[in-house]
């Protein structure tokens, strides 16, 4: 009889965690991004001393947990992101760029409220670049925005409050923003990578 208890127990508590089912959220994502390493160009590549960046998303969520809490997670984002040097003498250059991107991988549902995940990433868009010091900043007039491309994998934990969630995304990103120079009909590319922390404020349903 005792086991017979046991066993009912056990299985009752594991019938518990077990959630089934789907959702989305909507996410609004402030973090770090990583600064430019290099420039190429028709001269060659110069290194840079990269200077970090930010990135802002905002993206929607669709969630789909199985039997075993073990789901998957996917959706599109809009991201205004940028990367900065240090070149010296106070002069910062600044590669702005925004565009959509793409995430998706798997989620673990601990329990009702947390969560963890892991989803490579893709974004695609444009980007410029900009000279800034103290006193001003000057956007170049002979060059175009071009393609920018980034690409990587953030791995994160969420809390679910019910009507909100909050989370924390570690990752890694590289990242290839070209820019047109029109004056001299050439290509510069601004290169570089590194890791970033992300912090997540959502609205779940």
């Amino acid at each position: 009889m005792l086991s017979l208890l046991v066993l009912a127990s056990a299985y009752s508590f594991t019938s518990a965690i077990e959630i089934p089912g789907s959702g989305s959220a909507w996410r609004l994502q402030l973090g770090t991004a990583p600064g430019i390493e290099e420039v190429e160009g028709p001269g060659g590549t110069n290194e840079l001393d990269e200077d970090g960046g930010f990135t802002l998303e905002v993206a929607y969520m669709m969630k789909s947990i199985g039997e075993s809490n073990l789901g998957y997670v996917w959706g599109p984002s809009l991201f205004l992101r940028q990367h900065s040097a240090d070149l010296g003498s106070g002069v910062s250059g600044d590669y702005t760029a925004f565009g959509v991107g793409l995430k998706g991988g798997l989620s673990y549902h601990i329990n009702q409220a947390f969560s963890l995940e892991a989803k490579p990433f893709v974004d695609v868009g444009f980007g410029d670049i900009s000279l800034s010091d103290d006193d001003t900043t000057v956007t170049f007039t002979d060059t175009d925005a071009s393609v920018y491309v980034a690409y990587g994998l953030l791995v994160g934990a969420f809390y679910d409050l019910g009507r909100y969630e909050i989370g924390l995304e570690l990752g890694y990103q590289e990242f290839d923003g070209e820019v047109d120079v029109t004056s001299a009909d050439e290509t510069l590319n601004y290169t570089g990578g590194g890791a970033s922390i992300i912090a997540s404020f959502g609205s779940s349903f």
